[in-house]
Protein backbone atom coordinates (compact mmCIF):
# COMPACT_ATOMS: atom_id res chain seq x y z
CA UNK A 1 0.00 0.00 0.00
CA UNK A 2 1.45 3.82 -0.85
CA UNK A 3 1.94 5.48 2.33
CA UNK A 4 -0.72 6.47 4.51
CA UNK A 5 0.45 9.19 7.45
CA UNK A 6 -3.42 8.28 8.59
CA UNK A 7 -2.03 4.64 9.32
CA UNK A 8 -1.55 4.25 13.26
CA UNK A 9 2.09 3.41 14.01
CA UNK A 10 2.70 -0.47 14.64
CA UNK A 11 5.26 -1.61 17.16
CA UNK A 12 6.21 -4.83 16.43
CA UNK A 13 9.50 -6.82 18.19
CA UNK A 14 10.75 -8.20 14.91
CA UNK A 15 14.27 -8.08 13.44
CA UNK A 16 14.66 -9.01 9.84
CA UNK A 17 17.78 -10.81 8.97
CA UNK A 18 18.75 -11.24 5.03
CA UNK A 19 22.00 -12.33 3.74
CA UNK A 20 24.17 -11.21 0.29
CA UNK A 21 26.75 -12.35 -1.27
CA UNK A 22 27.34 -10.25 -4.61
CA UNK A 23 25.39 -7.69 -6.94
CA UNK A 24 22.31 -9.54 -7.61
CA UNK A 25 21.17 -10.19 -4.46
CA UNK A 26 22.30 -7.19 -3.37
CA UNK A 27 20.27 -5.82 -5.95
CA UNK A 28 17.51 -7.65 -4.97
CA UNK A 29 18.09 -6.68 -1.55
CA UNK A 30 17.78 -3.01 -2.20
CA UNK A 31 14.07 -3.79 -4.22
CA UNK A 32 12.83 -5.98 -1.76
CA UNK A 33 13.84 -3.28 1.43
CA UNK A 34 11.82 -0.58 -0.65
CA UNK A 35 8.60 -2.85 -0.94
CA UNK A 36 8.75 -4.16 2.46
CA UNK A 37 8.91 -0.59 3.69
CA UNK A 38 5.63 0.53 0.73
CA UNK A 39 3.85 -2.51 2.47
CA UNK A 40 4.59 -1.92 5.81
CA UNK A 41 4.62 2.07 6.03
CA UNK A 42 2.91 1.90 9.79
CA UNK A 43 4.83 -0.51 10.88
CA UNK A 44 8.34 -0.17 12.87
CA UNK A 45 10.62 -3.00 12.77
CA UNK A 46 14.74 -3.47 12.04
CA UNK A 47 16.46 -5.01 9.33
CA UNK A 48 20.01 -6.26 9.54
CA UNK A 49 21.70 -7.07 6.62
CA UNK A 50 25.13 -9.73 6.53
CA UNK A 51 27.40 -9.15 3.22
CA UNK A 52 29.02 -12.47 2.32
CA UNK A 53 32.05 -10.73 0.25
CA UNK A 54 34.78 -9.71 0.80
CA UNK A 55 35.33 -6.22 0.94
CA UNK A 56 31.68 -5.31 2.08
CA UNK A 57 32.24 -1.99 0.94
CA UNK A 58 32.28 -3.36 -2.74
CA UNK A 59 28.50 -3.97 -2.47
CA UNK A 60 26.14 -0.56 -2.47
CA UNK A 61 23.80 -1.79 -0.28
CA UNK A 62 21.23 1.09 0.47
CA UNK A 63 21.09 2.11 3.94
CA UNK A 64 17.89 4.08 3.63
CA UNK A 65 15.65 0.66 4.39
CA UNK A 66 18.11 -1.30 6.20
CA UNK A 67 19.52 -1.07 10.31
CA UNK A 68 23.01 -2.44 10.05
CA UNK A 69 25.29 -3.86 7.43
CA UNK A 70 27.36 -6.58 9.00
CA UNK A 71 30.41 -7.84 7.22
CA UNK A 72 30.34 -12.19 7.45
CA UNK A 73 32.40 -13.53 5.40
CA UNK A 74 35.15 -16.00 6.69
CA UNK A 75 38.02 -17.66 4.40
CA UNK A 76 39.95 -19.27 6.98
CA UNK A 77 37.11 -22.03 7.31
CA UNK A 78 38.25 -25.14 5.86
CA UNK A 79 35.24 -25.73 4.50
CA UNK A 80 35.10 -23.12 1.92
CA UNK A 81 38.33 -24.11 0.22
CA UNK A 82 35.97 -26.54 -1.58
CA UNK A 83 33.66 -26.38 -4.38
CA UNK A 84 30.68 -28.51 -3.48
CA UNK A 85 28.25 -26.83 -0.52
CA UNK A 86 30.37 -23.84 0.02
CA UNK A 87 27.93 -21.24 0.26
CA UNK A 88 25.13 -22.76 2.09
CA UNK A 89 27.78 -23.09 4.63
CA UNK A 90 28.84 -19.75 4.16
CA UNK A 91 25.19 -18.63 4.25
CA UNK A 92 23.99 -20.49 7.63
CA UNK A 93 27.41 -19.28 9.23
CA UNK A 94 27.25 -15.35 8.53
CA UNK A 95 23.17 -15.70 9.79
CA UNK A 96 24.17 -17.03 12.96
CA UNK A 97 26.89 -14.42 13.24
CA UNK A 98 23.52 -11.78 12.70
CA UNK A 99 21.66 -13.46 15.59
CA UNK A 100 24.29 -11.69 17.72
CA UNK A 101 22.47 -8.18 16.58
CA UNK A 102 19.22 -9.28 17.33
CA UNK A 103 17.23 -7.82 20.64
CA UNK A 104 14.21 -8.27 19.70
CA UNK A 105 11.81 -10.96 20.47
CA UNK A 106 11.54 -12.00 16.90
CA UNK A 107 13.93 -12.65 14.21
CA UNK A 108 12.71 -12.84 10.61
CA UNK A 109 15.41 -14.68 7.89
CA UNK A 110 14.71 -13.48 4.65
CA UNK A 111 15.96 -14.64 0.95
CA UNK A 112 16.54 -11.29 -0.77
CA UNK A 113 14.56 -12.50 -3.30
CA UNK A 114 11.65 -13.32 -1.31
CA UNK A 115 9.02 -10.69 -1.76
CA UNK A 116 5.93 -10.42 0.49
CA UNK A 117 2.99 -9.41 -1.45
CA UNK A 118 0.25 -8.98 1.38
CA UNK A 119 -0.31 -5.82 2.48
CA UNK A 120 0.57 -4.38 5.97
CA UNK A 121 2.12 -8.13 5.92
CA UNK A 122 4.70 -7.94 9.30
CA UNK A 123 2.06 -6.63 11.84
CA UNK A 124 -0.47 -9.02 10.48
CA UNK A 125 2.21 -12.18 11.34
CA UNK A 126 3.51 -10.34 14.46
CA UNK A 127 -0.45 -10.84 15.42
CA UNK A 128 -0.91 -13.94 14.24
CA UNK A 129 2.16 -16.01 15.83
CA UNK A 130 1.29 -14.19 19.03
CA UNK A 131 -2.66 -14.86 19.41
CA UNK A 132 -1.70 -18.64 18.17
CA UNK A 133 1.67 -18.92 20.18
CA UNK A 134 3.56 -20.34 17.70
CA UNK A 135 7.37 -20.41 17.77
CA UNK A 136 8.00 -21.26 14.82
CA UNK A 137 6.78 -19.77 11.35
CA UNK A 138 7.15 -19.43 7.67
CA UNK A 139 8.10 -20.86 3.83
CA UNK A 140 8.32 -24.43 2.82
CA UNK A 141 10.99 -24.99 0.10
CA UNK A 142 9.57 -25.59 -3.06
CA UNK A 143 7.74 -28.90 -3.47
CA UNK A 144 9.25 -29.85 -6.71
CA UNK A 145 12.68 -30.14 -4.80
CA UNK A 146 12.36 -33.34 -3.40
CA UNK A 147 15.60 -33.05 -1.82
CA UNK A 148 14.71 -30.76 0.54
CA UNK A 149 12.94 -31.12 4.13
CA UNK A 150 9.63 -30.82 4.27
CA UNK A 151 6.24 -29.40 6.02
CA UNK A 152 9.10 -26.89 8.37
CA UNK A 153 9.79 -23.23 7.57
CA UNK A 154 13.49 -22.86 5.61
CA UNK A 155 15.43 -19.81 5.22
CA UNK A 156 14.00 -18.27 3.01
CA UNK A 157 11.02 -16.96 5.20
CA UNK A 158 11.97 -17.75 8.45
CA UNK A 159 9.93 -16.19 11.90
CA UNK A 160 11.12 -17.55 15.44
CA UNK A 161 9.82 -16.55 18.65
CA UNK A 162 13.09 -16.17 20.79
CA UNK A 163 11.48 -15.44 23.58
CA UNK A 164 10.81 -19.58 23.81
CA UNK A 165 14.04 -20.50 21.29
CA UNK A 166 17.33 -19.14 22.95
CA UNK A 167 19.43 -18.02 19.90
CA UNK A 168 22.44 -19.35 21.23
CA UNK A 169 21.20 -22.56 20.32
CA UNK A 170 20.15 -21.91 17.11
CA UNK A 171 22.39 -23.38 14.02
CA UNK A 172 22.01 -22.32 10.52
CA UNK A 173 24.78 -24.25 9.13
CA UNK A 174 24.03 -27.03 6.59
CA UNK A 175 24.55 -30.28 8.57
CA UNK A 176 28.12 -31.36 7.38
CA UNK A 177 31.23 -32.66 9.40
CA UNK A 178 34.05 -30.35 8.98
CA UNK A 179 36.49 -33.24 10.67
CA UNK A 180 35.14 -35.66 7.96
CA UNK A 181 35.69 -33.40 5.38
CA UNK A 182 39.27 -32.27 6.40
CA UNK A 183 40.06 -36.59 6.28
CA UNK A 184 38.25 -37.62 3.71
CA UNK A 185 37.39 -34.47 1.20
CA UNK A 186 37.75 -36.37 -2.08
CA UNK A 187 35.70 -39.58 -1.09
CA UNK A 188 32.94 -37.03 0.38
CA UNK A 189 32.55 -35.30 -2.67
CA UNK A 190 32.32 -38.62 -4.35
CA UNK A 191 29.53 -39.78 -2.50
CA UNK A 192 27.28 -37.14 -3.89
CA UNK A 193 28.14 -37.74 -7.01
CA UNK A 194 27.53 -41.65 -6.48
CA UNK A 195 23.81 -40.77 -5.79
CA UNK A 196 23.32 -38.42 -8.44
CA UNK A 197 24.09 -41.19 -10.93
CA UNK A 198 22.40 -43.94 -9.28
CA UNK A 199 19.50 -41.35 -9.18
CA UNK A 200 19.82 -41.32 -12.79
CA UNK A 201 20.00 -45.34 -13.46
CA UNK A 202 17.23 -46.71 -11.27
CA UNK A 203 14.17 -44.92 -9.73
CA UNK A 204 14.38 -47.05 -6.71
CA UNK A 205 17.69 -45.42 -6.03
CA UNK A 206 16.27 -41.62 -6.51
CA UNK A 207 13.74 -42.14 -4.09
CA UNK A 208 16.76 -42.50 -1.55
CA UNK A 209 17.82 -39.28 -2.77
CA UNK A 210 14.41 -37.76 -1.51
CA UNK A 211 15.02 -35.50 1.50
CA UNK A 212 18.61 -36.38 1.74
CA UNK A 213 19.54 -32.54 0.97
CA UNK A 214 21.08 -31.14 4.31
CA UNK A 215 21.22 -27.40 3.72
CA UNK A 216 21.20 -24.39 5.37
CA UNK A 217 18.67 -24.13 8.23
CA UNK A 218 18.69 -28.21 8.60
CA UNK A 219 20.13 -28.95 12.32
CA UNK A 220 16.60 -26.57 12.93
CA UNK A 221 14.82 -28.36 11.18
CA UNK A 222 15.79 -31.84 12.92
CA UNK A 223 15.90 -31.07 16.20
CA UNK A 224 12.56 -29.30 16.14
CA UNK A 225 10.17 -30.10 13.71
CA UNK A 226 8.60 -33.31 15.33
CA UNK A 227 8.47 -32.09 18.70
CA UNK A 228 5.14 -30.62 19.45
CA UNK A 229 6.55 -28.35 22.34
CA UNK A 230 7.07 -25.95 19.70
CA UNK A 231 4.31 -25.03 17.69
CA UNK A 232 4.89 -24.42 14.30
CA UNK A 233 2.61 -23.09 10.69
CA UNK A 234 4.19 -22.67 7.32
CA UNK A 235 2.48 -21.08 4.22
CA UNK A 236 1.17 -23.04 1.38
CA UNK A 237 3.60 -23.56 -1.38
CA UNK A 238 2.04 -23.67 -4.84
CA UNK A 239 2.61 -27.04 -6.25
CA UNK A 240 0.45 -27.33 -9.18
CA UNK A 241 1.12 -30.22 -11.17
CA UNK A 242 -1.93 -30.23 -13.60
CA UNK A 243 -3.66 -27.62 -15.05
CA UNK A 244 -7.40 -26.88 -13.99
CA UNK A 245 -9.26 -27.48 -16.86
CA UNK A 246 -7.48 -30.45 -18.43
CA UNK A 247 -9.15 -33.72 -17.40
CA UNK A 248 -6.19 -36.10 -18.18
CA UNK A 249 -3.44 -34.01 -16.64
CA UNK A 250 -5.90 -34.27 -13.23
CA UNK A 251 -6.44 -38.24 -14.32
CA UNK A 252 -2.83 -38.98 -14.47
CA UNK A 253 -1.82 -37.27 -11.29
CA UNK A 254 -3.73 -39.09 -9.06
CA UNK A 255 -3.11 -42.62 -10.58
CA UNK A 256 0.21 -40.75 -9.63
CA UNK A 257 -0.72 -40.39 -6.10
CA UNK A 258 -2.30 -43.95 -5.91
CA UNK A 259 0.89 -45.37 -6.92
CA UNK A 260 3.11 -43.06 -4.57
CA UNK A 261 1.03 -44.25 -1.54
CA UNK A 262 2.83 -47.51 -2.04
CA UNK A 263 5.95 -46.06 -0.58
CA UNK A 264 6.07 -45.17 2.97
CA UNK A 265 5.57 -41.05 3.07
CA UNK A 266 9.31 -40.02 3.50
CA UNK A 267 10.03 -42.26 0.08
CA UNK A 268 7.22 -40.09 -1.84
CA UNK A 269 8.06 -37.64 -4.98
CA UNK A 270 4.61 -36.29 -4.10
CA UNK A 271 4.05 -34.20 -1.87
CA UNK A 272 0.80 -34.42 1.16
CA UNK A 273 -1.66 -32.11 -0.69
CA UNK A 274 -3.40 -31.18 1.87
CA UNK A 275 -0.22 -28.67 2.68
CA UNK A 276 0.12 -26.86 -0.63
CA UNK A 277 -2.36 -24.99 -2.69
CA UNK A 278 -2.81 -25.86 -6.51
CA UNK A 279 -4.14 -23.12 -7.19
CA UNK A 280 -1.40 -20.26 -8.82
CA UNK A 281 -0.99 -16.72 -8.41
CA UNK A 282 -2.40 -16.37 -11.97
CA UNK A 283 -5.34 -18.15 -11.10
CA UNK A 284 -6.24 -15.18 -9.04
CA UNK A 285 -5.26 -12.20 -11.49
CA UNK A 286 -1.58 -12.17 -11.06
CA UNK A 287 1.58 -13.26 -13.29
CA UNK A 288 2.40 -16.55 -14.88
CA UNK A 289 5.17 -16.94 -12.69
CA UNK A 290 4.76 -20.59 -11.15
CA UNK A 291 4.83 -21.59 -14.91
CA UNK A 292 7.86 -19.95 -15.24
CA UNK A 293 9.40 -21.53 -12.32
CA UNK A 294 9.32 -19.11 -9.60
CA UNK A 295 8.00 -20.15 -6.29
CA UNK A 296 4.61 -18.81 -5.25
CA UNK A 297 3.13 -18.42 -1.81
CA UNK A 298 -0.41 -18.66 -0.42
CA UNK A 299 -1.25 -17.63 3.60
CA UNK A 300 -5.19 -17.62 4.46
CA UNK A 301 -6.23 -18.45 1.39
CA UNK A 302 -4.96 -15.56 -0.01
CA UNK A 303 -1.66 -14.81 -2.38
CA UNK A 304 1.22 -13.78 -0.48
CA UNK A 305 4.68 -14.19 -1.56
CA UNK A 306 6.73 -14.75 -4.86
CA UNK A 307 10.20 -16.21 -4.19
CA UNK A 308 12.76 -15.95 -7.52
CA UNK A 309 14.72 -18.72 -6.43
CA UNK A 310 18.22 -17.77 -7.37
CA UNK A 311 19.22 -20.94 -8.52
CA UNK A 312 15.74 -22.12 -10.73
CA UNK A 313 13.58 -19.08 -12.59
CA UNK A 314 15.84 -16.22 -13.40
CA UNK A 315 18.04 -18.94 -15.23
CA UNK A 316 15.68 -20.22 -17.28
CA UNK A 317 13.07 -17.90 -18.09
CA UNK A 318 12.46 -15.86 -21.32
CA UNK A 319 9.70 -13.74 -19.77
CA UNK A 320 10.14 -9.95 -18.70
CA UNK A 321 11.07 -9.87 -14.84
CA UNK A 322 9.49 -6.77 -13.38
CA UNK A 323 9.25 -7.05 -9.50
CA UNK A 324 8.47 -4.03 -8.19
CA UNK A 325 5.69 -3.28 -10.97
CA UNK A 326 3.85 -6.94 -10.23
CA UNK A 327 4.08 -5.35 -7.03
CA UNK A 328 2.16 -2.25 -7.44
CA UNK A 329 -0.23 -3.24 -9.86
CA UNK A 330 -1.40 -5.93 -7.29
CA UNK A 331 -1.33 -3.71 -4.61
CA UNK A 332 -3.91 -1.34 -6.62
CA UNK A 333 -5.90 -4.96 -7.58
CA UNK A 334 -6.57 -5.62 -3.97
CA UNK A 335 -7.17 -2.31 -2.20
Amino acid sequence: MIPNDSRRVVETEITILTVVYDRQTTSQLNLNGKLVSLANSGTNYKWIVGVNKKPAHTLETSNKYFDKIVECYDTDHVYFRRRWGRSSLQHGMAINKLLRYVNTRYVLVLDPDFYVFEDDWISKIYDHVRSKELIFFGSTWDPRNYKKYRYFPSVQFFLIDLLKVDSKGLDFRPDVDVEVYKARKINNDNFFIKVWLKGLMLQLMKRKTIGISRDTGYRIYREYSNNKLYPQETLRPVHAPYSSNEFWSKTIFTLRQIYEKLFPEERRFVVNMDTVSTETWADFGGSETYKAGFQEFFWQNRFFALHMANTQAKRHTDMSIDVEKWFLDWQKQNV
